[in-house]
């Protein structure tokens, strides 16, 4: 079962100067929700009150990460659309690494960086390397005994 949910944001006004009149802007805050409910979802995508540009917050896809704030259309609903229907997993830091630190050879590393969606390699590259290392030490200690 997929769900997409919406949910409110608390509003708060601050006063700006536009043509030389003080007027009230009103601004989004944090969603009305209990304290760490993203955690719960794969994908979280806030709305601008002036441009309802979409930014993201979470990305667990890899398919939103590191863009620049755009509107939502069509195009963004195809995109996860076609991600649930591939039945790919959600990028997991935390499963990452553990199977970084499970590793046994260069080549079950080179495996998870290329497994890796592109947008989330820079969380796992320091893993990465120092188990790299680790492996290259044992593999030196070996060669010498």
């Amino acid at each position: 079962m997929h769900i997409i949910a919406t949910l409110r944001s608390k509003t708060e006004y601050v006063l700006q100067d536009v043509g030389g009149k003080t007027v009230p802007r009103k601004v989004g805050m944090a969603p009305v929700q209990r304290d760490g409910f993203e955690y719960e979802f794969t994908t979280v995508l806030e709305l601008s009150l002036d441009g309802h540009l979409a930014s993201v917050s979470k990305d667990r896809t890899g398919l939103f990460d590191g863009r620049d704030p755009a509107p939502l259309s069509p195009e963004t609903g195809r995109m996860l659309l076609e991600w649930l229907i591939s039945g790919a997993p959600a990028f997991d830091p935390q499963a990452a690494r553990a199977r970084i630190e499970r590793a046994a050879s260069l080549d079950e590393l080179m495996a998870i960086w290329r497994e890796t969606p592109e947008i989330a390699r820079a969380e796992i590259k320091e893993w990465l390397s120092q188990r790299k290392a680790e492996l290259s030490a044992t593999a030196t200690e070996g060669a010498s005994a």
